[in-house]
Parts: C-alpha cells; structure tokens; sequence
C-alpha cells in the first residue's frame, strides 16, 4: 500500500504536467528540455519512495533524450520534424501520466472506499452524541479512530480501514474526513 504522503508528492510532481502543455501550445523552444527535467523529477521521487515504477520512467526519460524517430524514406522539412517531435513528446508525457496514475490506481481506490467508511464512523459518533463536549478544533483523526474504537459498533470498522490501508494512511485518512463528515472546517480555523 502507498502512503498517502507520497501519492500526494507524486500527484503534486504530475501537476506541472499543465505547465508542459502550455509550453507546448506557445511553441517553446524549452519542451524537449523541460519534458526530460520532468520526467527526472518524478523518477527521481519514485526511486525515493521505492516505487516500480522508477525504471517505466527512466526508460521514458531515455525516449525523450533521444528524441522522435524519424521516418524510413521520408525527408521532412524543419516544420514537420518540429510538429513530429511535438507529437513524440506529448505521447511520452501521457505515457509519464499513466504510468503514475496506473501505479496510484490501486491505493486511491482503496482510499475512496476508507474515507467513506471513516465518514459513516464519524458520522455515526456526533449522531451517539460521542463527540459532544469536544472542540472540533481539538479533535484530529487519532482521537476520532480513539473514540470509535471504544465503540462496539464502531470499531470493527476502524480496524477494517487500518487493514485496508495502514496504520498511518488510517489516520490521515480520518484526520480528511472530518472536515468531509462536517464535523470540521479547516478553512474556518486559519
């Protein structure tokens, strides 16, 4: 199982995918250059966090090195190898983006499932009248897993989301559902 932390940094990095596209569409002469930075940048963040995929995007990376292939019997123009290399980068750079998505895939839907579960949990203890006599503001998603666990209805379900996805995704997991359940506002205390 991924930690959440870290599909957060890999989604993050993917991000600047937007910034390729621009350049791409004003014609910039840094594509090439800036696709390979890129590439390194999320390769580099997998091979921090172990990821398989690490080698997918050295070999990714290596493709844009080198650049598009040209055509057997084909003489093309300065404007037509242009558009052809454009074409090449931007099949790599969705090549990049699936590849990390396709990695992600598994953990973000296991997550969805967690957050729901932790949303009927903490929706679940305001509606017992567990939460009352606490400050939203003092609350954090260990204290929400805490009082749930000394329920007997409860839980049963906040061990089955730790097996499903980690002690530590856990937690985070119930620290973003409280602000989803209602329970919290983060917005309102900043």
């Amino acid at each position: 199982m991924i930690l959440i932390p870290v599909m957060e940094s890999m989604d993050g990095i993917l991000s600047e995918l937007s910034g390729l596209i621009d350049i791409l569409e004003k014609n910039g002469t840094e594509l090439k250059n800036d696709s390979i930075s890129f590439v390194r940048k999320l390769e580099a963040a997998a091979e921090k966090y172990r990821l398989p995929i690490a080698s997918q995007l050295s070999v990714i990376r290596g493709k844009l090195v080198c650049g598009a292939p040209k055509p057997e019997n084909t003489v093309l123009n300065r404007r037509e190898y242009r558009a052809l290399e454009k074409s090449f980068i931007l099949s790599q750079l969705e090549a990049v983006n699936d590849c990390v998505n396709g990695c992600l895939e598994d953990s973000r839907r296991v997550f969805a499932e967690c957050e729901k579960l932790a949303c009927q949990v903490t929706v679940r203890l305001k509606a017992k009248g567990e939460l009352e006599g606490y400050e939203a503001a003092s609350l954090n998603g260990g204290g929400i897993m805490a009082l749930a666990s000394r329920d007997g209805e409860l839980a049963p379900i906040v061990v089955h989301i730790a097996g499903l996805a980690g002690a530590l995704n856990t937690k985070i997991i119930f620290d973003k559902t409280m602000s989803l359940s209602g329970l919290y506002d983060p917005e309102e205390n900043q």
